[in-house]
């Protein structure tokens, strides 16, 4: 809920902005969005959830506990281009 305060100077007005806009709700103790919504990165998105600096490739895991990066990343790396040329 809180923001710490080695956070990006972004993150509180991010928040404010998308709670504003109905985007974001507190209940419980908890903020909930209540539409989806599209973040510029998946570290700018960790951050406002989480209220600190964060590394969302790390953060952001499916429901097997695979982060981001190993789904989205890796697997891309994971292929040598090598491998595509004609030979």
């Amino acid at each position: 809920m809180e923001v710490v305060a080695s956070a990006m100077a972004s993150v509180t007005p991010k928040r404010e902005s998308l709670i504003s806009a109905g985007v974001m709700e507190q209940r419980d103790g908890h903020y909930y969005f209540t539409q989806d919504y599209l973040f510029g990165s998946p570290s700018t998105a960790a951050a406002v959830v989480l209220g600190r600096s964060a590394n969302g490739w790390v953060e952001w895991k499916d429901k097997n506990g695979a982060t981001l990066s190993e789904v989205h990343r890796d697997s891309n790396e994971s292929s040598d281009p090598s491998d595509d040329e004609l030979q």
